[in-house]
């Protein structure tokens, strides 16, 4: 019962920030949703959709991560990305961040896990995944990727 909380907190993340961070062909609002509307868009309690936004709005004001979030600092974003590696298997990127010589991914988790866990390894690959996918389409920009938890924190993965 836990574990599936926890996923489902993981889900409810990433659809507020999915929501909440400016991309490609959406204007830039300045006003955050409030809990009541996120409530109901996800059906949810306002409590979990208050912890939900407090969440998100901690990661998109987090100092370390603000050029991936403010639209004057890059060139263009996009939240959910779909993307089809050589493979032909289809990959969805969190958020993919477009600056002058270079792309960032992001790849939004509730917690980073520790090195050890097997967990760390898989979303390790899954990033490297992503990497891969891009190269044939930007050759010229260095691809760069970075797993970021709800409190900000986050690890760059080569």
């Amino acid at each position: 019962m836990e574990q599936q909380r926890r996923m489902d907190e993981g889900d409810w993340f990433h659809q507020v920030m999915q929501r909440i961070t400016p991309q490609q062909y959406r204007p830039v609002v300045d006003v955050s949703p409030s809990a009541h509307s996120i409530s109901r868009l996800l059906n949810i309690t306002e409590a979990d959709a208050l912890k939900t936004l407090q969440r998100a709005q901690q990661v998109c004001d987090c100092k370390d991560l603000i050029q991936y979030f403010d639209p004057s600092l890059y060139i263009d974003a996009w939240n959910e990305l779909d993307l089809i590696n050589q493979e032909g298997k289809s990959l969805r990127v969190d958020r993919l961040v477009e600056f002058e010589n270079e792309l960032v991914i992001l790849d939004y988790k509730l917690s980073i896990p520790d090195q050890n866990d097997p967990l760390y390894a898989q979303y390790q690959n899954q990033l490297s995944h992503y990497r891969e996918a891009l190269k044939p389409i930007h050759p010229s920009k260095s691809i760069k990727t970075l797993l970021i938890d709800s409190q900000g924190r986050n690890i760059q993965f080569h």
